[in-house]
């Protein structure tokens, strides 16, 4: 037997074998656990410092988010960080990236949180109505979208649901939704009474001041992931470490340059 080779193989081996583990951790929301890969999950500070020591017979460590993400917007996040073997060659659709947008921001995770806005306006998300815009913008603090649906409610020809009304009641959004309708009809009636004269509705101006408060703090949010983002070198238009794109799915990855995601995703387990 040839000693060397021998010892050379086991020593590739050994060099291997770090890169061969995936590390795992369990996470619990509501009636139901995740085993999922821990790596990019970690760059969460919530999921760092929650993290509880695993038992005596059990070798991962555990956390409960059931505060912090629903089990759609967590199966969102997973998807967009490990897309399916089914999926890996495309861009997950639908609500995914608008559950994993929820989760991101909940958990302070801001490449993800980037990607996934990125994924939204580019229209990655499907068709989103005027109402779902100023709720995701709202509960995600991105300005962007919270202004679009608030503009895009105040100008549809339509009257407002009930449903809809029923999900603006926080705050008295509805009802200052209703009072920038009623002045923009008011405004388009002098103009048509004036034969087109007189001063345009400007419905991104009146917005920006009727939910300055809103913005204000959506703002201020959306402000501190960003300086977060610069001050740990990563793009806030790509999610990605300064100079460093791609990814399966056609937009910037929030995983870098690691292509184990494929693999890694047939760990996931739900019980």
């Amino acid at each position: 037997m040839n000693t060397s080779l021998a010892k050379s193989e086991l020593n590739g081996a050994s060099a291997l074998a770090p890169n061969l583990f995936v590390e795992t951790i369990k996470v619990r929301i509501e009636d139901r656990t995740y085993r999922v890969p821990a790596y990019h999950l970690l760059a969460s500070p919530i999921i760092q410092d929650g993290l509880e020591k695993p038992l005596v017979v059990d070798t991962e460590r555990s956390i409960d988010l059931t505060a912090y993400s629903s089990k759609e917007q967590f199966e969102g996040l997973i998807e967009v960080l490990h897309p399916s073997s089914i999926t890996f060659d495309r861009s997950p659709r639908g609500k995914v990236w608008v559950s994993a947008l929820l989760a991101a921001t909940r958990l302070k995770m801001k490449a993800v949180r980037a990607t996934s806005i990125q994924a939204i306006l580019h229209g990655a998300s499907g068709t989103m109505t005027p109402l779902e815009k100023l709720l995701t913008g709202h509960r995600s603090s991105v300005s962007s979208l919270f202004c679009q649906g608030c503009e895009e409610l105040v100008n549809q020809p339509a009257t407002l649901s009930i449903s809809e009304l029923k999900f603006l009641h926080w705050g008295g959004m509805g009802s200052r939704i209703m009072l920038l309708r009623e002045e923009r009809l008011q405004m388009e009636l002098v103009r048509a009474l004036a034969h087109g004269a007189g001063k345009d509705f400007d419905v991104a101006e009146r917005v920006r001041e009727m939910f300055a408060e809103e913005l204000e703090k959506v703002r201020e949010i959306e402000g501190k992931m960003s300086e977060q983002m610069n001050l740990e070198g990563l793009d806030t238009k790509s999610g990605l470490p300064s100079g460093k794109r791609g990814g399966g799915h056609g937009y910037p990855s929030p995983q870098g340059q690691d292509r184990t995601a494929g693999r890694e995703a047939k760990r996931i387990r739900f019980s």
